[in-house]
């Protein structure tokens, strides 16, 4: 979405073209899934008909504890065109995996980006109140209550987890109860699958197991995932809150007045206020404000510190005389061409 924005306030672009570009470069769930059912058919008629003769259910739990990396070690190639075969087979499926969690990934952004907006336009409102040298009516502080945004957002995080939690070991739970496993072992197992380290210590022994393990082994590491983006987001909008919380508690003062004042003239302009403020919320960085700061000034050829029509007619006036020199420079070695030319 924001590759869609950017490209299309460039001049020159249709709005409309560029997003439907985008769409159609967009990997859709219902693509991944075609593609990674393709793959496991390929699998099981590899390893069933053609290289290791196994049972259809065998292939395709085979293909599946490859293709999500999990590699139990209960079931191997034996002959050299099958661990050939696996060799290629394996990368693809690492291949599969990266774009499919990708693609996870990406809908589930989607799905938080309405509340993150949320969250990003509380920051602005607390931050722009930052330096309010005004009194407080007793309305902000009601809206901070009522509109923090992080609080309810990390609020959430703990449903979240649980519910994927529940995902993992319910799987678990069913493939232990078949195999006649403890509730440490179902635990272990799950763990063990859903991150993919898959020891091979504990794996399903019956042909249903490896059945049910062809639909769980991959909800399951999708799920962990997901659960180890949870944890990532959690710990960044908790350092955000905090920041915050730091910013909210601070008042105008004399050191924030010299940081303000970039060209060091004793005052602070409004395009300065603006600057330390946008740094101030990370909406911008330095590097940005600067490349900002030398395109003004080599568009400022007059050198008085503002943009006019003069500055215009100034550039155009360079540009023509550029064009003259060049027009010039051809028609000199045109001429000397045709000087050999008649020499020889």
């Amino acid at each position: 979405q924001e590759r869609v924005r950017n490209i299309a306030i460039q001049p020159g672009h249709s709005q409309v073209k560029v997003t439907e570009v985008s769409s159609m470069l967009q990997i859709k769930m219902l693509h991944c899934l075609m593609a990674i059912s393709i793959y496991l058919l390929i699998g099981t008629i590899a390893y069933s008909f053609s290289f290791e003769q196994w049972p259809i259910v065998r292939s395709l739990y085979f293909s599946v504890v490859t293709f999500t990396t999990v590699g139990y070690g209960d079931y191997a190639p034996t002959t050299h065109s099958g661990r050939m075969f696996t060799v290629i087979f394996s990368l693809v499926g690492i291949s599969c995996l990266g774009i499919v969690l990708g693609v996870i990934g990406d809908r589930l952004v989607e799905s938080q980006i309405k509340s993150r907006e949320n969250v990003e336009n509380h920051h602005r409102s607390e931050m722009a109140s930052v330096f309010d040298l005004t009194e407080s009516d007793g309305k902000t502080e009601n809206n901070a209550k009522e509109n923090h945004g992080i609080s309810n957002y990390l609020s959430m995080m703990p449903v979240r987890k649980i519910t994927i939690i529940l995902i993992m070991f319910l799987g678990a739970l069913v493939v232990a109860w078949a195999e006649g496993w403890n509730w440490s072992e179902a635990i272990y197992f799950g763990v063990m699958t859903s991150t993919t380290v898959g020891y091979g210590d504990y794996v399903p022994t019956t042909p249903l197991m490896e059945l049910f393990s062809v639909v769980y082994i991959p909800i399951a590491v999708s799920a962990m995932a997901t659960l180890l983006g949870f944890v990532a987001e959690y710990v960044f909008e908790l350092k955000q809150e905090q920041y915050l919380e730091k910013v909210k508690n601070r008042k105008l003062n004399v050191d924030d007045l010299m940081a303000m004042d970039t060209d060091g003239d004793g005052d602070v302009s409004m395009v300065e206020y603006v600057e330390f403020m946008l740094l101030s919320m990370n909406k911008v960085d330095q590097n940005l404000l600067d490349r900002l700061h030398k395109q003004f000034q080599a568009l400022d050829v007059t050198g008085d510190g503002k943009l006019h029509k003069e500055d215009l007619r100034i550039m155009a006036h360079q540009r023509l005389q550029k064009l003259e020199k060049k027009w010039e420079l051809l028609t000199y070695k045109n001429k000397l061409q045709r000087v050999r030319r008649s020499i020889n």
